[in-house]
């Protein structure tokens, strides 16, 4: 995969004198083909925010925002792709003046598809940040984003029937160089037990304050879905390689960089 890129060197002092924003979500029980509410809170451990504040959520794979249902206020919707393969990014602006130990909550409604196989925990992103234009700097950016998840639970679907494969995915935790640069390995494959008869497809969604380095060529096949080097939003990227055989396996390589400061 082409490279990640991470957070610029040299930020701004920040002191007590600054918000303090933290994100975190409930974990909604769903059952596949139904839909559910998971709750993003938002508070503030610091000075009140005298600007508006940007929350993003990216959806756990196998599940869509249910678009049936109203977004909380503020909200609207930054991505959309009904492959529930693909996640889905809302952003949502929070007006100025989060108080010190004030919260704001806002209400996701979510919809599990039919075809989620599987059942536990499936990890999903949620991350706050000053929006553009604010005069905000954050006092610990440590705490702005984080990984939430949506408990999928029985029934699950029965296997479909046609040519059985045995799909996985893995991939490495890259270090960013000297430069703010890194590279991250996937590696997917299938154990069977028979051949694939089409393409594989791979999805990527990069980690909180992170790119695709754009000086980086992306491997052969893969593609944005969502491109925004703004902070706190996500990139997605989506490949369609080639179909391997039974216990055949395949690397592909990316780079990232940080985003870019706002200024």
């Amino acid at each position: 995969m082409a490279g990640l890129a991470g957070p610029a060197a040299g930020a701004e002092p920040v002191g007590p004198l600054h918000p303090d924003l933290a994100v975190s979500t409930d974990q909604p029980l769903i059952v596949p083909g139904a839909g559910g509410v998971q709750t993003v809170v938002v508070s503030n451990a610091g000075a009140v925010t005298r600007g508006a504040s940007l929350v993003t959520f990216v959806t756990p794979a196998y599940t869509n925002i249910d678009h049936s249902a109203a977004l909380p206020g503020g909200c609207s919707m930054r991505y959309t792709n009904p492959d529930p393969t693909v996640p889905e990014v809302v952003n949502c602006l929070i007006p100025a003046g989060i108080a010190k130990g004030a919260s704001v909550r806002l209400p996701m409604p979510l919809a599990v598809t039919e075809r989620a196989r599987l059942t536990g925990t499936n990890l999903d992103l949620v991350s706050v940040v000053a929006a553009e234009g604010s005069p905000d700097r954050e006092a610990n950016i440590n705490d702005n984003s984080s990984m939430g998840s949506v408990a999928v639970s029985r029934p699950t679907p029965a296997t479909p029937k046609g040519n059985k494969v045995g799909l996985y995915l893995t991939h490495d935790v890259p270090v960013l160089a000297e430069d703010r640069t890194a590279e991250v390995t996937l590696t997917y494959g299938n154990t069977g037990p028979k051949a694939m008869r089409g393409p594989v497809q791979i999805t990527l969604v990069t980690p909180f304050s992170t790119n695709i380095d754009r000086a980086e060529p992306m491997p052969d096949g893969c593609r944005f879905a969502l491109a925004d080097e703004s902070i706190g939003t996500p990139e997605i990227v989506v490949c369609t390689l080639p179909a391997l055989d039974a216990d055949e396996e395949s690397t592909r390589r990316a780079g990232a960089q940080p985003e870019k400061p706002r200024t």
